[in-house]
């Protein structure tokens, strides 16, 4: 069979399997919106958009680089990785694979050679970048005993030069109900974000108290001080919580009956959305949010889709991946938002406000008040 037939009876099943893959969509899109299937995954596998927004890699037996355009795919990797993402400057994708009770952080270039590989204990199932210069995770380790067990969940950062370091961010007692009851998942739990800033960290706390049902605290904490504030105490079946737009709001749901939008320091109202927040996404700029499925465009409802399994925004905000039952959709047509720019003669002052605020050296209203202020001044020069 020559190479050029081959290639045609693939691009004719793949539109075939498209065609009868069930789309996620549970009513029409109004226009210019477009939702549009592009290739099978691997169930409940990572996907990282690169930078250029041309690409996407994903996991279905292997880890796979496919070009939205023509549809090719380009083997990266043999592995089968349960994070990915990519480097800012878009030169470097870093994986992590699960090896039993430990998770092999790798960087691979553009074409999947290796670049730096490190083992660390805990498993790993989410990855950020920390500006180009290293990747942040948290690894969650578990101990089982006859009356119970030990989590313990601890901040890496990895530089992809020498050994990674680690941070303890929390330890906490298991009951043999919570590890009957939630096994494997207790390993998703932390949600670690990481602010526009690169100042603060978001993430879960687990809870299991003896008496009582075991619970999440969804925790700021301001890296240079340490100073932390807990948020909110939700359920462990919420999606945990992130930033919108330039930070100084997040995301996030009880895992029963609603969502806010609300300020991490405190100090201003909080909109609140009717769904748990079970799972959750929203564009860099923050101007649309994914609620359990319901899609807005600000508060305004767009689109509604079902049986989600992962949603990742383009790094411009204009796209937006949606995965389920094995299969990667596109939807097109939404308004760019980008993260807002930082203006390089205010930032500086802003992070010795934003580090003040986290101590508790002033009010988050103090902190409002000095910002706009200095907004003002720096626009009328």
């Amino acid at each position: 069979m020559s190479t050029t037939f081959r290639n045609a009876l693939c691009s004719l099943l793949l539109v075939f399997l498209a065609g009868c893959a069930r789309s996620p969509l549970l009513r029409p899109l109004p226009p210019p919106l477009i939702l549009a299937p592009l290739t099978r995954i691997a169930p409940h596998s990572p996907v990282a958009w690169h930078p250029d927004e041309e690409r996407v890699s994903l996991v279905r037996g292997a880890l796979f680089d496919y070009d939205l355009a023509s549809g090719r795919e380009r083997l990266l990797s043999a592995g089968k990785p349960l994070a990915l993402a990519w480097s800012p400057d878009g030169l470097r994708l870093a994986a992590a694979d699960r090896d039993l009770e430990t998770t092999r952080l790798t960087l691979l270039s553009e074409n999947g050679t290796l670049l730096a590989e490190a083992s660390v204990p805990g498993i790993i199932d989410c990855l950020l970048w920390d500006g180009d210069d290293s990747i942040l995770a948290i690894a969650v380790t578990i101990q089982i005993y006859s009356f119970g067990g030990n989590l313990s969940a601890t901040l890496v950062r990895w530089d992809g030069e020498g050994s990674p370091s680690a941070t303890l961010l929390y330890e906490t007692s298991l009951k043999p109900l919570t590890l009957r009851t939630w096994g494997e998942r207790l390993y998703s739990l932390p949600q670690l974000a990481l602010s526009p800033w690169g100042d603060e960290l978001l993430f879960a706390r687990l809870h299991d108290p003896p008496a009582f049902n075991p619970y999440l605290k969804i925790v700021v904490r301001h890296r240079q001080s340490g100073a932390e504030r807990v948020v909110a105490s939700v359920a462990l079946t919420s999606a945990g919580a992130g930033y919108l737009g330039d930070g100084e709001r997040i995301l996030y749901g009880d895992g029963s009956r609603r969502t806010l939008d609300a300020p991490p320091w405190g100090g201003e109202t909080a909109f609140e959305y009717p769904w748990g927040g079970r799972a959750l996404a929203a564009s860099p700029g923050g101007r649309y949010r994914l609620v359990d499925g319901h899609l807005l465009d600000q508060e305004k409802e767009i689109a509604i889709f079902s049986g989600v399994e992962r949603a990742v925004f383009s790094p411009s905000g204009d796209r937006l991946l949606l995965a389920k039952d094995g299969r990667l959709w596109v939807l097109g047509g939404l308004g760019a938002d980008p993260l807002p720019g930082f203006d390089p003669a205010l930032e500086e002052r802003l992070r010795r406000l934003r580090s003040w605020r986290a101590r508790g050296l002033i009010t988050d209203g103090d902190y409002r008040e000095q910002k706009a202020r200095m907004v003002e001044e720096t626009s009328r020069h």
